[in-house]
């Protein structure tokens, strides 16, 4: 955090207690932090509440220039780890870095602060931005015994020559701004006037340094939020490689990485276990949606080979996933006959009837629902996983399934025999919120209405 505004002479805070307010405050994220900026800004406060609101607009205002000069590498400096990793540097060197350019350059950095308050993203770009990029990769070359110090020692104590590397991502940053902009439409719809709008931005940054390629990408792939769509990009310039030839690349450690995401997300999969309830089978199924894009996006942008590899892998992957998905679906009906448990119908003919006789068995219940979950969560991928086919059949299987229990029970339950009425009710409760996670949570409340009336 900068240095804060100064507050009234008798503060109402302690020394104490005013460090424990900025410890909160620099390390809260940028939404809370703009979250209590308008929440505090819109009433009027007196005492205490007064310097807390001046320290959050003073952090507000200091986060948004910051942004905006550092935008295009602000996602690589993350305060958590990504989820898919890429290149990344120490969350704090982008606070040391504008504290550097506010001594260093304050004319320029007060030019940055006026434009943070009315920029949008239509914005247009401005020198200054790419000035003061320019100014701190300087700065990190030449640290010692200047403002830029801390920033650089910093960077050294992350990696190797870490100060000269982030230097090197700081000179692309003037390029970096202009083509972040250009992702959305990239990704959505290439053609052949926007794969040489890429081919020529990947040219530029290799103008800019030899090794820049790599960075460059590395930039773009930080900013989505599905980092799998940078292999459209590299598509569009390597005119979708061959699998061997990208993986003999400079660009081999992204498709490299993202094999390994897959990897990794088939693992979770295969540690599903549905008596952790809904949660789990959520969890699962997401892991599945985002193999199986993983799988797409490659088969789509590089030219796999059975036999390359790259090729080689991700087929087996793509194999075996489809086979366990289609193991775990066809557990669902047992899990969910086992929480609604059945007898058979009258004389031994007819379709079977619920049972009632014990109470519902907490872990089958689970069991049931993480299956349910699994089943439903995993509708995206099903067309590209290929398992489309055979996960409709489940789901209409458990359709009949649960359909005939509530009617059954709510026959029941209006009839004149009381017996086990209650649990019969706590067994439609169940059944109520299995149809929530098969279908919607509209289903489940028609079935609780049904039964309320």
């Amino acid at each position: 955090m900068g240095v804060p505004p100064k507050v009234a002479f008798m503060s109402a805070l302690s020394v104490k207690q005013m460090h424990v307010i900025r410890t909160l405050i620099d390390t809260a994220p940028d939404g809370a932090i703009r979250s209590l900026d308008q929440a505090l800004s819109s009433d009027v406060v007196e005492g205490a509440m007064a310097e807390i609101r001046d320290l959050v607009s003073f952090e507000a205002a200091e986060r948004r220039t910051r942004t905006l000069v550092f935008m295009p590498l602000v996602a690589l400096c993350p305060r958590r780890a990504p989820a898919i990793p890429h290149k990344t540097f120490p969350h704090r060197v982008l606070n040391l870095l504008w504290a550097a350019l506010k001594a260093y350059a304050p004319e320029q950095a007060a030019q940055a602060q006026a434009a943070a308050l009315t920029w949008t993203e239509e914005s247009d770009s401005l020198p200054v931005l790419d000035q003061l990029c320019a100014d701190a990769a300087q700065g990190l070359r030449h640290a010692a015994g200047t403002p830029f110090a801390a920033a650089a020692n910093l960077l050294e104590d992350h990696e190797e020559d870490g100060a000269e590397v982030f230097a090197s991502y700081l000179d692309l940053a003037p390029l970096a701004r202009v083509n972040v902009r250009k992702m959305p439409d990239w990704l959505t719809r290439m053609n052949d006037e926007r794969a040489v709008t890429i081919r020529l931005a990947f040219k530029d940054a290799t103008a800019i340094a030899i090794d820049a390629g790599p960075k460059f990408f590395e930039i773009l792939a930080a900013q989505l939020a599905e980092p799998w769509q940078i292999l459209r990009v590299i598509s569009a310039v390597m005119d979708r490689p061959g699998d061997s030839y990208m993986a003999g690349s400079e660009l081999s450690h992204i498709g490299e990485r993202l094999i390994a995401d897959l990897g990794r997300r088939v693992e979770v999969f295969k540690a599903f276990d549905p008596t952790q309830g809904a949660a789990a089978g959520k969890i699962a199924a997401q892991a599945v949606s985002g193999a199986v894009c993983l799988i797409t996006e490659f088969e789509q942008t590089v030219d796999l080979a059975k036999d390359g590899p790259w090729g080689m892998v991700i087929f087996r992957y793509k194999k075996d996933l489809a086979q366990l998905v289609e193991k775990a679906l066809g557990k669902a009906d047992d899990a969910v006959g086992a929480a609604l448990p059945l007898k058979a119908g009258r004389f031994g003919k007819g379709r079977a009837l619920p049972r009632y006789e014990a109470a519902p068995d907490p872990k089958a219940v689970a069991k049931a629902e993480g299956y349910m979950a699994f089943v439903n969560e995993s509708r995206s991928a099903a067309p590209n996983g290929g398992y489309a086919s055979y996960r409709a059949k489940v789901i209409e299987k458990l359709d009949d399934r649960v359909d005939h229990y509530v009617e059954d029970t709510l026959e029941h339950l209006r009839g004149e025999d009381q017996t086990h009425h209650a649990t019969a009710a706590e067994f439609l409760e169940i059944a109520a919120g299995l149809v929530g996670l098969l279908r919607d949570d509209k289903a489940a409340q028609i079935v609780r209405r049904r039964a309320a009336a």
